[in-house]
C-alpha cells in the first residue's frame, strides 16, 4: 500500500496541474495503480488460499 500511495501522489500532482494530454495519461495511471493494489490485496489472497487448501 505504501508503494501505491508514494507513486499516486505525485501523479494526483499532474492529474490536477497538468495540461489536459497530461491529465488523461494520469487518469490512466492512476486506475491501473489502484486495480493493481487491490487486485494484489484482495484477489491473490484468495486464490492462494484456494490453491494451499
Amino acid at each position: 500500500i505504501n508503494t501505491s500511495l508514494t507513486t499516486i501522489f505525485p501523479i494526483l500532482g499532474v492529474f490536477f496541474l497538468g495540461i489536459e494530454s497530461l491529465r488523461f495519461f494520469s487518469l490512466i495511471l492512476i486506475l491501473g495503480i489502484l486495480n493493481s493494489t487491490f487486485f494484489s490485496l484482495f484477489v491473490a489472497g484468495s486464490i492462494l488460499k484456494l490453491i494451499y487448501k
